[in-house]
């Protein structure tokens, strides 16, 4: 068998013969650190994790509310049962 040299068939064939397009997950940095700007949202439509944020908010909130129903419900009980009590 002959012997080959350091880079003949060291690779294989697709390694050396990469796609020119880019997958579109890549993003490339014209500067070696930082970060690129993010795409504006169109008119009307908020950016994905302000629409995140705001469902986090509005499911805060409403277990906030279900919490205070049930100390208020939970009060009025207590309350009931000391005034049959006395």
């Amino acid at each position: 068998m002959k012997a080959h040299s350091c880079g003949e068939r060291a690779c294989p064939r697709w390694g050396a013969k990469r796609p020119q397009n880019r997958p579109t997950w890549c993003i490339r940095h014209n500067r070696g650190y930082g970060f690129t700007a993010a795409a504006q949202p169109s008119a009307g439509k908020p950016a994905r994790h302000i629409q995140i944020h705001i469902q986090i908010h509005i499911q805060i909130h409403i277990q906030i509310q279900i919490q205070i129903q049930t100390n208020i419900q939970s009060q009025s009980h207590i309350d009931n049962q000391l005034c049959n009590t006395r």
